[in-house]
């Protein structure tokens, strides 16, 4: 079991067999170099898990708390999803409302294609403080039955400092 304090707060722990990606890894797999992204990928598995955080300051935070928290955040997120994957058989899954490290939680399940591959993908969305969580999960949708419950342990794990 490895484990990782990411942005200095959010702790989790996560099974051998999964590799820290680096900056490069992260930068191809979301065509961007943001900086606050951590992420881990199992490639016997097919799966990957990252973690994105975002700074919004305290106004923006008690707005957001305020005008649908992060159930807000959870459906802009599917509408940019739905955009970005229109020419990848995206197909939106439904919300669901959750709890991430005991705080409320907002999820998204859906699913694309990479070339004639079909992928399966969650998102949740959780804030805390004021920052803004978003923990996306990805693995082929006819591969290892056993990722979803590893991401399950992972979520399981994780804790804010």
């Amino acid at each position: 079991m490895n484990k990782a304090l990411i942005n200095n707060e959010l702790s989790l722990s996560y099974p051998d067999g999964f590799q820290l990606m680096d900056r490069e890894e992260l930068k191809n797999a979301y065509l961007d170099d943001n900086p606050d992204r951590w992420g881990i990928r199992d490639g016997e598995r097919h799966g990957l898990i990252s973690v994105w955080w975002h700074e919004s300051g305290q106004m923006l935070s008690s707005f957001a708390r305020h005008f649908g928290g992060v159930k807000s955040i959870a459906k802009s997120i599917e509408a940019k999803l739905r955009k970005g994957f229109r020419r990848n058989n995206y197909k939106f899954g439904g919300f669901f409302p959750t709890q991430l490290c005991g705080e409320e939680a907002h999820g998204l399940r859906y699913e694309y294609s990479v070339g004639d591959i079909a992928q399966y993908a969650e998102t949740i969305v959780v804030q805390h403080k004021n920052r803004c969580y978003t923990v996306y999960y990805y693995a082929r949708k006819d591969g290892d039955p056993s990722n979803h419950r590893l991401f399950e342990d992972i979520l399981s794990s994780m804790s804010f400092e």
